[in-house]
């Protein structure tokens, strides 16, 4: 009877070792087995979230716009986020953001409001003076605030011109998307080019026939939409990245150029 029970002990012990055995080989085979999955309506959701297009008239896209500075160098033919601007060129971001040409001074306090509005809490910027050249001129900072400096002095040899052709929401980011233009008008450089370095060219002007396919220096806004309507395919395209902070407001996240 001794024996009998040992036995039946020993056959239960390998019963369960086996079980063990075989658990364990599912689990090293298969390591997901166990682990608490999204339900079938979590992964759908997240499947088939479409993009909600935007006007590029509306409000908020307009205002997130206004943050895209092309005198910064946000147009530089690939991926650029915050740590890429210069402490001048964000300067020059949250200045420009701010001038609505109707003044001439911006104080700290709007500049560390607007600094928050587009860059949130994590970047900081020194105080310092910030122009864009000699000609257009620059922000002077003195007596815990930014003078405007209009320039004037000298010619200018090139344009940069920007439109904003779509907005798009998906989910907590805004995306917003848009053709560059940077125009030489005289020298070896002349021509056309699709980023602020002229490395991507898009048209080189030789001839006469050639300036049909043009920007003059001085063209109205109209003159430009309809440049970048009928050349719209040899121009590149931009997206700018904004995502929702916990404070409900967006901030500018990174610029890169559309493959």
């Amino acid at each position: 009877m001794k024996k009998k029970t040992i036995w039946i002990t020993v056959v239960a012990l390998i019963v369960v070792g086996s079980a063990i055995a075989v658990a364990y080989n599912i689990r090293r085979n298969n390591p997901n087995v166990g682990v608490d999955e999204p339900t079938p309506s979590e992964t759908q959701e997240k499947e088939t979230e479409q993009p909600i297009s935007l006007s590029v008239n509306d409000g908020l896209a307009k205002e997130l716009y206004s943050y895209i500075c092309k005198e910064a160098n946000f147009y530089r033919g690939k991926l650029i986020k915050h740590s890429d601007l210069s402490n001048k060129e964000k300067i020059l971001t949250i200045c420009i953001a701010i001038d609505d040409g109707s003044r001439t001074v911006i104080s700290k306090q709007e500049f560390d409001e607007k600094l928050h509005q587009i860059f949130g809490d994590s970047v900081s910027v020194k105080h310092e003076t910030a122009w864009i050249n000699n000609i257009i001129g620059g922000y002077d900072f003195e007596n815990d605030g930014f003078i405007i400096n209009n320039g004037g002095a000298g010619g200018i040899s090139s344009r940069e011109y920007t439109k904003l052709t779509r907005a798009e929401r998906v989910g907590d980011n805004i995306y917003l998307y848009d053709r560059y233009v940077l125009a030489y008008g005289d020298g070896p450089e002349e021509g056309l080019y699709g980023d602020v370095g002229a490395s991507i060219k898009i048209h080189e002007k030789k001839t006469e026939q050639d300036k049909s396919m043009w920007i003059g220096f001085n063209a109205t806004q109209n003159e430009i939409d309809f440049f970048i309507e009928k050349f719209g395919d040899k121009i590149p395209e931009y997206k700018h990245t904004f995502s929702r902070a916990i404070d409900g407001n967006y901030r500018w996240v990174s610029s890169e150029i559309v493959d």
